[in-house]
């Protein structure tokens, strides 16, 4: 053949492939000679960039068992790479296409544990993945999770190595931990029990990679097997802090996974909440400033309502010594959190003093509550001023409903307006300039 009739019949090959006409393949194919068959197998679905894909990478990602098994009859190359230096093994393990991840592990001369782009393994893609919807022209009616958990076991029967670790320090275990599959945990886990002993780069472990994941929240009952199924192995995974001083609970909470919370907190739960990170942050602290209200009133049902008085502490090296969690919500604009920690207030037994106390507690900084939600946090820029108008609405509100003395008077209303010389939205400033003449009003 010519050149560019090669280079026609391989565009109309690779068509084929991906149309799942195999009778149209080998229709094209035989007319193929032997000498132009090597190009065909080595040849570039795009004839301007050489490391595009093979047809065999195309075949591997779709699940077409018996492109391969022909390439494997004509010894073709199997092992090419491709831009992100994907080889085909990559492809099958990572769209769950147990058929053609067989035939390819099977075959002479394919390296069960080669590294795409980020130093990521086949056996690492197919963990990942399993969390995926199913690709759509994979010709398997199975359930999607039940291919990925046969393409692991088959890749660690065929020498996969699991501890291995890409570039930020994950290995097998944590990438199937994010993805959520309890079956691909176990399967790891029998296989190789010390993974469960391993931490990523910035010390996070598997515990951490579960409790952080998406799916965790999606699929709560789920998740929470995944952790008993861990924490049986090795119960110390809930008190070990990673990079960032954060213990698993608090990402639990951070998400609002509260039934993936509450079963980790069925141990210690004290211990676990009380914990700080390396900012001085507790778990009261990071709910309220993620805006989690059911996370938040499980903090309160463990530890009572004086958890929202805990402060940072005054060394923190963030620089927000002495905040409070109501500092932290009206400084992200978190309404709801700042609703519930003045009503807790309000219905319990404590006096009007200590809600005054509470909106007017002042950190190394002599800020206020009032003054995070007025003048914000320069990290969220605009996107919050709604919502902190809001919250300084609230604190305003239960100010006014206070009696206060000539001093208190005088003492809140010189510090709202020392605020003002902070504040440059118009909305915030009017309302500031009018919380004062109602504060002497009353």
């Amino acid at each position: 053949m010519q050149d560019e009739t090669v280079c026609e019949c391989l565009k109309k090959l690779f068509k084929a492939v991906e149309l799942d006409d195999e009778q149209e393949f080998v229709k094209l194919y035989t007319k193929v000679s032997f000498d132009d068959r090597l190009f065909i197998w080595r040849g570039r679905k795009s004839r301007y960039c050489n490391k595009s894909d093979t047809l065999i990478h195309v075949a591997a990602r779709l699940g077409r068992a018996w492109l391969l098994r022909l390439a494997v009859h004509d010894g073709a190359p199997l092992s090419l790479a491709s831009i992100h230096n994907k080889h085909p093994l990559h492809e099958a393990a990572q769209t769950g296409a147990v058929e053609c991840l067989r035939i390819l592990i099977c075959a002479v001369n394919v390296p069960v544990d080669p590294l795409k782009r980020a130093d990521w393994t086949p056996l690492m893609l197919a963990c990942a993945a399993s969390s995926l919807q199913p690709i759509t022209g994979i010709n398997d009616t199975s359930h999607a999770t039940s291919r990925f958990v046969e393409c692991v076991r088959l890749l660690l029967q065929h020498g996969a190595d699991p501890s291995f670790t890409n570039k930020d320090g994950w290995n097998c275990l944590h990438v199937a931990a994010r993805a959520g599959c309890g079956e691909i945990v176990s399967v790891l886990l029998q296989h190789s029990p010390e993974l469960i002993h391993t931490k990523t780069s910035n010390g996070r472990t598997c515990l951490h990679c579960l409790t952080s994941c998406q799916m965790s929240a999606t699929d709560p009952y789920e998740s929470c097997k995944i952790a008993q199924n861990l924490l049986d192995r090795f119960p110390q995974l809930l008190f070990i802090p990673d990079a960032c001083g954060t213990i698993p609970v608090f990402d639990a909470l951070r998400r609002g996974n509260v039934i993936l919370a509450s079963g980790l907190l069925r141990i210690d739960p004290d211990k676990q909440l009380e914990h700080c990170d390396k900012l001085g942050l507790k778990a009261v602290h990071v709910v309220a400033e993620s805006g989690e209200l059911d996370s938040l009133k499980l903090i309160e049902k463990c530890l009572g309502s004086g958890t929202f008085e805990s402060k940072v502490a005054l060394d923190c090296v963030a620089g927000i010594g002495g905040v409070t969690p109501l500092h932290l919500a009206c400084r992200s604009g978190q309404h709801n959190i700042v609703k519930h920690i003045l009503d807790a207030f309000r219905n319990s037994s404590v006096c009007d003093r200590s809600l005054q106390s509470l909106i007017c507690a002042l950190d190394i900084r002599g800020c206020s509550p009032m003054w995070y939600a007025a003048v914000g946090s320069a990290s969220l820029g605009g996107t919050s001023v709604t919502q902190r108008i809001c919250c300084l609405k609230l604190l305003f509100d239960a100010l006014l409903a206070i009696p206060h003395d000539p001093e208190t008077c005088s003492f809140i209303s010189d510090h709202v307006l020392s605020i003002l010389s902070c504040v440059s939205n118009a909305s915030i400033h009017q309302i500031l300039e009018n919380f004062v003449d109602l504060l002497h009003c009353n």
